[in-house]
């Protein structure tokens, strides 16, 4: 008689049959049931209260509704579709959902821009003295004393020359009280003695004006803080219109993703603008600083006063450029509540929801960047340059 040889299916086939009945009996199991009341308005809270269930037609049910599908051995036709489509959601939901509390902490972070509350000295009035600023302050201060200065006594100096000569050439030509020209005399003295101070004391000008300035931002920005509505995008709409998506549209959740990540880009934006035109802002700061000391000298004569002017002018705009910052920035808060109040979204599940959902959010960021935008010249009208 011959032998039988047993056929046994290979090891990888044993192993792939022992994880798919895993996967099921896992899929299948109940999970302990929380409260079943759905949020309007707290998403988190819809995801931790759901509990495994059943449904007749879940092609109607949301994804992200009070139940979920679970694969049923006795009914896998009806329930194997629906488990596989919630699995999905749950991963794309979870992905969404973690753009959107991205978005809201990106935008938040708007007030913690450090260059907004620092002195002209460089120190931060948060976390001391900063190195990094104290540093550009030293900087500029040392190109203002060691180089600009010098040059600028030195122009002063001619300067007072010629005006002297033209004051000898009046007093010749004009027939005056002696007094008159005693007075003029005097006064021409004063003014170049009192210019050639402030310009050994430049710096001194200079962080004065500065710190006016900052004042007023930060006494402005403590009233604007104390009734401010809080820095968040408030994108809960937008997830609670993806959790109103019905099984039946399951494929659309992908473009949830998408729409999570533009909100994301527009709230990363909005902080590199704010951070990029405090930290100019800043440099040319210094930078004005460190040659002021040629302007100052332009104050001394009638022929180029003007420019003299227009340059002190523009520097007090960039220093009232920080002022404006603070508050646009103390501001980011209200902006965004009456970006979402002024549009009110109808009632719509699924994408028409969650794009109009996230209209004002989306608005509420980007108008905050375009106000950061025009800070400058905010500054520049209200200085008259």
């Amino acid at each position: 008689m011959g032998t039988t040889v047993e056929r046994r299916p290979p090891a990888i086939a044993r192993a792939i049959a022992i994880a798919l009945l895993c996967a099921a009996v896992t899929l299948s199991l109940a999970v302990p049931a929380h409260a079943a009341d759905f949020s309007t308005t707290d998403w988190h809270q819809n995801v931790s209260n759901r509990t495994a269930g059943a449904s007749d037609d879940w092609n109607q049910e949301w994804l992200g509704g009070e139940k979920y599908p679970t694969i049923d051995p006795l009914n896998l036709g009806g329930t194997f579709g629906p488990t596989i489509a919630y699995t999905i959601y749950g991963f794309l939901e979870g992905s969404a959902g973690a753009l959107a509390d991205s978005a809201d902490t990106i935008y938040d972070s708007i007030q913690s821009v450090g260059t907004l509350d620092v002195s002209y000295t460089g120190a931060d009035a948060s976390d001391g003295n900063n190195e990094t600023f104290s540093r550009m302050y030293s900087l500029a201060t040392q190109v203002q004393n060691s180089v600009i200065s010098p040059i600028a006594i030195g122009f002063l100096g001619l300067s007072m020359v010629l005006e002297l000569l033209e004051f000898s050439k009046t007093v010749a030509t004009t027939h005056s009280a002696p007094m008159g020209p005693l007075a003029s005399y005097v006064w021409i003295c004063v003014k170049f003695a009192v210019v050639m101070q402030i310009i050994s004391h430049l710096d001194l000008l200079c962080g004065g004006i500065f710190d006016v300035f900052g004042w007023i931002a930060r006494q402005c920005s403590s009233v604007i803080g104390s009734t401010s509505l809080g820095g968040t995008m408030g994108m809960s709409g937008f997830m609670i219109a993806m959790q109103q998506t019905t099984y039946a549209n399951a494929g659309s959740a992908f473009v949830y993703l998408i729409i999570g990540l533009a909100v994301v880009v527009v709230a990363c934006v909005t902080v590199l603008r704010v951070i990029i035109i405090s930290v100019t802002r800043l440099i040319e700061l210094y930078v004005m600083s460190a040659f002021a000391g040629m302007p100052l000298v332009m104050l001394t004569n009638r022929q180029v006063k003007d420019s003299g002017i227009r340059y002190f002018k523009s520097y007090g705009a960039v220093c009232l450029q920080a002022a404006v910052l603070v508050v646009l920035v103390a501001c980011s808060g209200l902006v965004m509540a009456a970006s979402t109040a002024i549009f009110t979204p109808p009632s719509a599940g699924g994408i028409p929801g969650a794009i109009l959902s996230a209209m004002g959010p989306i608005a509420g960021a980007w108008a905050v960047g375009k106000l950061v935008g025009q800070s400058r010249q905010i500054a520049d009208r209200i200085m008259g340059v």
